[in-house]
């Protein structure tokens, strides 16, 4: 019987099918072959099939990686032209397997002959072909692009990693962790990219570290060679640390200081006169008894200030034409004539000042005439009159008339709305008043000042009678007029009461306020007028929450 059948298999005309079974060998089949395999499956010869099949693969269990290949899956170098192109044909060749054996299984499907295959062949095959595809994946990761991004651009993708570096002396952090990825990342993290070296954030305690942490800031010091230092540091670094830093105190650009008491005061005055690069500062202070600080007197680059916890009369002079942000936040406001005259210098010197807050209050302060007038001025926050009386601001955007001694109520209402009349200044987009006096006429004709105001804020810690009679007469004159504050969107009342007192502002006034300023009136009862405005698109919330501060704390946002 087999007799008959081999010379048909021989000389069969049928169109051929290709099964590859190693690097060299190819056998044809015919159609015939199916009656071949099912007449030896039919007689019990399913082991020489399964034998016949893996024969076709017992090179590829022993295939060996190229050593070109192994070689550059240890590093991230680009390869070399010659090695580029024993990579590329080693490729085809796996290539080529791949789609060989894919190819058999699927013959050996499509003509019913895998039923004839065991588990565990049909596994064999399978891993082979597993195989097979992790070997591709090698090949292709050296021919990968990414391998030949040009060092500029890794410097530039290195350097945007700085701003998000949590711990400098923490070696799990970006600076140190990009260094270890392959040899071509060091070279360009250590040698070429000294900008992600520059910001050194410190937010624990350096003894804490396991490693030696004075050597670890020499050695971002060092990488960092003469670039910019960007510094935020919290009270407890130890004199180890400071004494690093001080060293390179020329280079500071950005200082934030947090919890800074007298040991601290000590290291800062070795730097006085050295800060000729410092750009932005921000100090926390945490000490008491403290007459001058001079320390950053002397800083001609200086653009932001912000100062927060001083005492009530600790002098902080600053010295610098190129000042755009200043922000002095002390702890008590009723101050002496030395702050407020140090505060005018400042209004006085920095030509390009955007941003000025210091909500202090002096009783007996100077009034600057001819007034200071600054163009420049988008953003104030004050609360002292004889400041607001010195004052011309024709491009304000933004006020906070702003009283941090709120048991004793400011009036400043009324040299507000003049310093908008000496100003003419229309670009006034969102007023703010904290434990202010409120006086509706004033407030009213500020209104009528501003035709760009968008949001109105008010707050009060001390709620009377008269702040009921106010509110509802500024709700009269919004209801009356449209075209006064066409732009508002915003209004918020919070009010912080400490007993029963009654609110009797948020009233059918308010109500008519809303729906004169949204539309028409819906002549309805007054919470079914607010769900109408709401669904018109207005945000319309009445909150009321407990507070731990205080006994009761109501919300009223429109």
């Amino acid at each position: 019987m087999e007799s008959t059948i081999i010379p048909r298999l021989c000389t069969l005309r049928a169109q051929p099918q290709y099964i590859y079974m190693g690097p060299n060998q190819q056998i044809r089949m015919m159609s015939a072959t199916h009656n071949l395999f099912n007449m030896h499956y039919k007689r019990g010869a399913s082991s020489t099939f399964e034998e016949t099949v893996l024969s076709k693969y017992e090179g590829l269990s022993s295939y060996q990686r190229p050593r070109t290949l192994l070689a550059l899956l240890r590093t991230n170098a680009v390869p070399s032209p010659m090695e580029e192109g024993i990579l590329k044909g080693s490729l085809f060749h796996v290539q080529n397997d791949i789609r060989r054996i894919v190819a058999d299984l699927g013959h050996l499907s499509s003509d019913g002959n895998i039923e004839m295959l065991s588990t565990d062949v049909s596994r064999q095959l399978h891993n082979k072909l597993v195989l097979l595809e992790e070997i591709e994946h090698d090949h292709r990761l050296p021919l990968l692009l990414i391998r030949r991004i040009p060092s500029e651009i890794l410097m530039e993708i290195f350097s945007h990693t700085a701003s998000f570096s949590p711990d400098i002396l923490n070696t799990g952090s970006a600076p140190w962790v990009i260094g270890q990825v392959c040899r071509s990342w060091r070279s360009v993290c250590v040698k070429m990219c000294p900008s992600l070296w520059s910001t050194i954030n410190i937010f624990s305690d350096p003894c804490m570290h396991k490693k030696d942490p004075r050597s670890l800031l020499q050695t971002v010091l060092s990488r960092s060679r003469q670039h910019g230092l960007a510094i935020r540091l919290p009270s407890s670094i130890g004199p180890i640390i400071w004494e690093e830093l001080l060293a390179h105190g020329e280079r500071w650009t950005n200082v934030h200081l947090t919890d800074i008491g007298l040991p601290e005061l000590e290291y800062l005055s070795h730097l006085r006169g050295r800060f000729g690069r410092l750009q932005e500062c921000s100090l926390e202070f945490a000490c008491e008894g403290l007459d001058v600080f001079d320390v950053f007197d002397d800083t001609p680059a200086l653009k932001e200030m912000r100062v927060y916890g001083l005492d009530l009369n600790t002098l902080f002079p600053i010295t610098s034409t190129n000042l755009e942000i200043f922000v002095d936040d002390r702890d008590e406001w009723l101050t002496s004539t030395s702050i407020h005259d140090q505060h005018l210098k400042v209004l006085q010197d920095s030509q390009n000042l955007k941003v000025f807050y210091a909500p202090y209050r002096c009783t007996t302060g100077r009034i600057v005439f001819p007034r200071i007038i600054k163009p420049s001025l988008s953003e104030l926050t004050v609360c002292d009159n004889s400041l607001i009386r010195s004052l011309s601001l024709p491009r304000l955007e933004f006020v906070a008339l702003f009283n941090d001694c709120w048991l004793n109520l400011t009036d400043c209402l009324v040299d507000f709305q003049d310093m908008l009349t000496q100003s003419r200044c229309n670009s006034l987009t969102t007023l703010e008043i904290y434990d202010v006096l409120l006086r509706p006429t004033n407030l009213l004709r500020i209104f009528e000042l501003s035709p760009s105001l968008i949001s109105f804020r008010y707050q009060t810690h001390e709620w009377a009678a008269q702040n009921d009679d106010a509110l509802q007469s500024i709700f009269r004159g919004l209801s009356d007029s449209a075209e006064l504050v066409p732009q508002l969107k915003d209004v918020v009342l919070e009010l912080a009461l400490f007993s029963e007192t009654d609110v009797h502002c948020a009233n059918h006034t308010m109500v008519g306020m809303i729906a004169a300023r949204c539309g028409s009136s819906l002549r309805e009862d007054d919470i079914q007028r607010l769900r109408d405005i709401k669904a018109k698109g207005l945000d319309v919330a009445i909150m009321s929450c407990e507070s731990l501060d205080i006994d009761l704390s109501r919300q009223i946002y429109v």
